[in-house]
């Protein structure tokens, strides 16, 4: 399919973005829940518009008034239309501070390799086990797994573990495709 020009991104990336807000406005759905809508130019990705909603009590109301500019921390979500106007639509947005680290590890598609600390292991929804896990550097990954050792894994145990990262949300890193778990 290729990239919309008019966007940046795949969906699922946790993409870490300077924005210049042009509307930060409360608005009401058409089942009468208010939210807050955003919309703003992505500075270090071209200028290139970007849209997401939040919740009213989102701390970034206080700082993402029109003309401010936003360090902040956002997962693509999708290239839409609105009006006949294209954005960049992003979710789980976050302020970040100056020269804090991602909250996310890796980019979907890629091959990582990790020593992580067993946090929760319980039955997932189709078989196998959700596996809850941290790396040294406070980043948390899940995994649904099935085929590798690592549904062997208990709470505290530290493993070696190489897989594919699926996508991120909600500060989760979703990893699959274990190809190596190892206890240590």
């Amino acid at each position: 399919t290729g990239i919309n020009p008019k966007c940046f991104g795949n969906p699922g990336e946790a993409l870490t973005l300077k924005i210049k807000v042009t509307t930060c406005k409360q608005m009401t759905s058409r089942a009468g829940k208010t939210f807050q809508l955003f919309k703003g130019h992505a500075l270090n990705q071209g200028n290139k518009a970007v849209t997401w909603f939040a919740d009213r009590a989102d701390p970034l109301i206080v700082l993402g008034v029109r003309g401010a500019t936003i360090d902040v921390e956002g997962v693509i979500k999708e290239c839409s239309q609105y009006r006949g106007l294209w954005s960049t639509q992003l979710q789980n947005v976050q302020q970040i501070g100056k020269g804090q680290a991602s909250a996310y590890l890796g980019k979907p598609g890629e091959i990582i390799t990790e020593r992580v600390k067993i946090l929760a292991v319980t039955d997932a929804t189709y078989g196998g086990k959700a596996v809850r896990m941290e790396t040294p550097n406070r980043r948390i990954l899940v995994a649904y797994d099935q085929h590798s050792n690592l549904q062997l894994a208990n709470v505290g145990e530290v493993w070696d573990i190489t897989a594919k990262v699926k996508k991120h949300g909600m500060g989760v890193t979703q990893i699959y495709y274990i190809s190596k778990a190892a206890k240590v």
